[in-house]
């Protein structure tokens, strides 16, 4: 997404409604057939809002909807980060705490100079997408999340069920970043979406 990655030149993206168009541009825009749908953490809500985009907008659905390690939008007691309030030493113990970030990475003054901010607008996209309540999908939701995730909860990837007609939850060892710490779970994730058996 433009401002992240291999966009990071471009001007980033900060308004859910920018995000969502971007995403159905991108993907929407250029499948032909069939096609999953798969978003880790910002990625799962941003996932999430763009089927619901193509849902208003008459456009095809994937085939399967991913989410992993993502906040519902949904009435709760866990409040999003207030990105805006938070400061440098509690954003960067934050990158610690959910392992987003190496040692070495977190030690290198130039690398948080970059990560630091971007952190900031993930987390300020992330509470506006939380707070777009009443969306729903009618349809099926397969929800990947780590045993051990402080910032997203077993308990609040289950909430997921409130927003959709139904939801399968699988979990693996690790936090937030799951993914990185288990090798094993990101092939058992491809698997289930391709639907190919160990």
């Amino acid at each position: 997404m433009p401002g992240r990655a291999e966009l990071y030149k471009e001007k980033i993206i900060r308004s859910p409604k920018e995000a969502i168009q971007w995403i159905l541009e991108e993907v929407w825009g250029k499948v032909n057939g069939d096609f999953h749908l798969f978003g880790h953490s910002l990625g799962g809500q941003l996932a999430f809002h763009a089927v619901s985009a193509a849902v208003e907008y008459g456009l095809p659905l994937p085939t399967t909807v991913h989410i992993s390690a993502a906040r519902p939008g949904i009435k709760n007691t866990h409040r999003p980060i207030d990105a805006q309030a938070v400061t440098d030493e509690e954003a960067l113990h934050l990158l610690s705490t959910l392992g987003g970030a190496t040692e070495k990475q977190l030690a290198n003054p130039l690398w948080l100079q970059r990560a630091l901010p971007l952190l900031r607008d993930d987390l300020t996209l992330s509470r506006r997408l939380t707070a777009c309540q009443g969306k729903y999908f009618p349809g099926h939701l397969n929800l990947y999340g780590g045993t051990e995730d402080t910032f997203v909860p077993v308990e609040l990837l289950r909430g997921w069920g409130e927003i959709a007609d139904s939801i399968h939850l699988k979990t693996y060892d690790g936090g937030h970043f799951y993914l990185h710490e288990t090798p094993t779970a990101a092939e058992d994730i491809i698997r289930t979406i391709t639907h190919t058996k160990p």
